[in-house]
């Protein structure tokens, strides 16, 4: 009997080795097809965007407190929905002020946040955009978005490309930025 203990122990830690390995393949499999499937619904997202026209909703600049939405229906834009709480828009602020020297399109900042919790954000991160309150997430729902950052090139007052989360580089954001140059 001695004997035979030995082999049950080989085969039970051969038995757990082998669940533990296809447990490890079988996370990795769906980790690789759940993130496939988000960024196949961000590309989807940002393909329904395009050449759609921007809403009239109302967007007071933070500073004027004026309604500056009739502004966006000429001319040629870059507009960035963001949160004060959201870690991938913060990493996409030093994208965006190097891209701001390097394209035509003015950048604006839009939250749907509170006047005073934006303007600290922007004190504590020294923006130097102008941002633009969107009051009760009008134009956030007319569009019907899910996510923060979402970049929108806009000119003449229809969305030439969507940029749906944050730009993982210059290149992409100036790729964005000059969407519709050739108009």
């Amino acid at each position: 009997m001695t004997m035979k203990l030995p082999r049950i122990n080989l085969l039970i830690s051969a038995l757990v080795f082998g669940i533990s390995i296809f447990s490890v393949i079988g996370y990795k499999v769906w980790q690789n097809n759940h993130y496939q499937s988000f960024d196949n619904n961000l590309r989807k997202e940002s393909e329904r965007l395009a050449n759609t026209s921007f809403p009239a909703s109302p967007l007071i600049d933070l500073e004027t407190k004026e309604d500056v939405s009739a502004n966006l229906k000429t001319g040629d834009f870059v507009l960035v929905y963001f949160s004060s709480n959201c870690e991938a828009c913060k990493k996409e602020l030093p994208i965006l002020s190097q891209v701001q020297s390097k394209t035509k399109a003015s950048i604006f900042l839009i939250s749907a946040e509170e006047d005073e919790v934006i303007r600290n954000y922007a004190n504590i991160n020294n923006l130097k955009f102008k941002i633009l309150i969107d009051k009760n997430a009008e134009s956030f729902k007319a569009l019907s978005l899910k996510y923060t950052p979402t970049n929108l090139k806009v000119k003449n007052g229809v969305i030439q490309k969507a940029l749906i989360g944050s730009a993982p580089n210059e290149g992409a954001f100036l790729e964005l930025a000059r969407a519709g140059d050739d108009l």
